[in-house]
């Protein structure tokens, strides 16, 4: 909601303010802060980076906002149809009339969820084409060259950013698909549509049952798949895969010793 949306505005603004403040006033600096102080030919200029990421992550916010309450309200109106057929019933006049405006509805609210799809498609394949390696790296990134919690502390942000990201472009587009899934499935339960036997209610059912039946129906990645649970548990089983295997591949973690002359 707006309310978790300004307090992860207000609070990752603040880390990059007191992150950037605390560079200029401690003596020692961490291997990451010294890192990305050597980005910079002048260590004055540094301060550049904390601007950039402030608004880098304002709009990563933003968008993010914007996207989860469009697909949570995709999401309430097709629960709220879902609702409506499961309830239906009264007299076979008025049963032939709400099954006629139930096929109009799931028409409208199909033709809202395909426009909903051709505005984020090409988001979410740019959220999720990017997410993904920069957790994997940032994670193995942190396990190369961990050496204080005070390295920990500054990559949790980053951490937490490719994990809310990941949730947030993935969770709320599943449960529109997951819940257009079940529409089927609530209209088959309904027994006051089947009993006692009406030709012209069955037709109308059924001719509401065979629209529901729209399995790439929600917001695709780029067209390529369409956004649900399986789709998830397959990506997050890739990654595990794949860090699993650069773990196995990075190089061994370069310890210094120092040796005094004499010894």
């Amino acid at each position: 909601g707006a309310r978790w949306f300004l307090v992860l505005y207000v609070i990752t603004t603040g880390f990059n303010i007191c992150y950037s403040a605390k560079f200029y006033f401690e003596k020692s600096h961490s291997v990451w802060a010294v890192l990305i102080s050597e980005m910079f030919y002048y260590k004055q200029l540094r301060f550049i980076m904390s601007i950039i990421s402030s608004y880098m992550y304002s709009v990563w916010l933003t968008t993010t906002y914007v996207f989860v309450t469009y697909a949570n309200a995709a999401y309430f109106e097709v629960a709220y149809f879902n609702k409506e057929i499961r309830n239906l019933s009264g007299s076979r006049a008025e049963m032939k009339r709400k099954l006629l405006e139930n096929i109009e509805t799931f028409r409208l609210i199909s033709e809202a969820i395909s426009e909903l799809d051709l505005v984020f498609r090409l988001y979410t394949f740019a959220m999720l084409a990017t997410v993904i390696p920069i957790l994997i790296f940032t994670l193995m990134m942190l396990n190369q060259h961990l050496s204080s919690v005070t390295d920990f502390v500054i990559c949790a942000p980053f951490i937490l950013f490719c994990i809310c990201a990941f949730c947030s472009v993935t969770i709320a587009p599943a449960r529109v698909h997951e819940e257009c899934q079940n529409l089927k499935h609530s209209l088959c339960r309904n027994k006051d549509i089947w009993q006692p036997h009406d030709p012209e209610i069955y037709q109308l059912a059924s001719t509401l049952s065979s629209h529901c039946e729209q399995n790439g129906l929600g917001i695709s990645i780029w067209g390529f798949a369409t956004l649900s649970r399986p789709l998830i548990l397959g990506t997050l089983s890739a990654t595990a895969m794949m860090m699993s295997l650069l773990t196995d591949l990075k190089p061994e973690r370069i310890i210094e010793v120092e040796v005094e002359e004499g010894n």
